[in-house]
């Protein structure tokens, strides 16, 4: 007689069966482990690589400032030199070029601020209206969009007319124009940078679209290398347009002569030709660096600014972006 099957599991088998359970569920925590791992070390990993690029970026600007900035002057003085031996026509006041740091790439901009038409110099010898007609003629149609000119002291002009009734000796005049305040000290006092951010797109844009003009430096416009608008610009709020133009056309037909006696030549009015000498000369005082560290996550970019006081001294200014 055949033996009986036994119906239900022996000890045996149901410590199997849960010895098999145990290590199954082990095996699914040991892949769970390993995949948080696996995620931690990936995070660990881009972090890494995230802050040497930043430290690359970092590295990359400051390394920049040392080398061109600082030798902006001499630069612009060899591109001058080269220009001075070729028929081509005047470019910008402005060097622009990449260079790759291994997984970096760095755009730069150095340009001669006083090149450019100086809004505040603008402001302190007409008045807020001038300036933003400069500025829709120097601008394109999305950038004169985001124009909100907020002056932090009234211009020279106004303040004049104000004291006409008192007015001061001419010695006296020139001191206080001398000293006259910058009525823009940064480019959110010049544009909508909150609106910009909001509706223009990247404030890389910045670079370009101040090309030609600019808020640093003593306000004297280097005509040697200022475009013929920078130069009627400056030109226009003491003179007449018809006696700008034959201003500029005299000194381009002579800048062996210099401006002072181009001046003296043309301007016979004495307070005009003495207000012009002080809104045009032949040396630069200011540059700056646009710079912008790119990698595959991340970017970095940095603006610097150089100005030459009357003393002598040089004065540096950064902008983190």
């Amino acid at each position: 007689m055949p033996p009986k099957s036994n119906a239900f599991p022996t000890r045996s088998n149901s410590r199997g069966g849960y010895v098999l359970l145990m290590v199954l569920v082990a095996i699914i925590i040991s892949s769970v482990a390993l995949t948080r791992l696996a995620s931690m070390s990936s995070r660990v990993s881009i972090d890494a690589v995230n802050k040497h690029q930043t430290v690359q970026q970092k590295w990359a600007c400051k390394s920049a400032n040392r080398a061109v900035l600082s030798n902006a002057s001499s630069v612009f003085g060899q591109r001058d030199a080269a220009l001075a031996e070729s028929d081509k026509p005047k470019p910008p006041a402005v060097i622009a070029d990449q260079i790759a740091l291994g997984s970096t790439t760095l755009s730069l901009v150095v340009s001669d601020e006083s090149a450019k038409t100086n809004l505040n110099a603008l402001y302190h010898v007409s008045d807020i209206r001038v300036v933003e007609q400069e500025l829709r003629r120097s601008l394109n149609s999305v950038a004169g969009r985001m124009v909100l000119l907020t002056p932090e002291v009234e211009s020279e002009k106004r303040l004049q007319k104000k004291s006409a009734q008192t007015a001061a000796p001419e010695g006296e005049e020139e001191e206080q124009e001398a000293e006259v305040a910058p009525a823009f000290r940064s480019w959110g006092q010049v544009f909508d940078i909150a609106g910009w951010r909001k509706n223009a797109g990247e404030l890389r844009d910045l670079a370009s679209i101040t090309a030609k003009i600019s808020i640093w430096g003593r306000g004297r416009l280097n005509v040697t290398r200022a475009s013929d608008e920078a130069f009627l610009a400056a030109s226009r709020p003491i003179v007449q347009d018809g006696l700008a133009k034959r201003i500029l056309e005299s000194y381009r037909d002579h800048p062996e002569r210099g401006i002072k006696m181009v001046l003296a030549k043309e301007v016979v009015n004495k307070r005009d030709r003495e207000r012009l000498m002080r809104m045009l000369g032949e040396q630069s005082d200011s540059f700056s660096l646009w710079s912008e560290a790119v990698s595959v996550h991340s970017r970095f970019r940095r603006y610097t600014v150089i100005e030459t006081d009357q003393e002598g001294l040089l004065h540096t200014t950064q902008f983190a972006m």
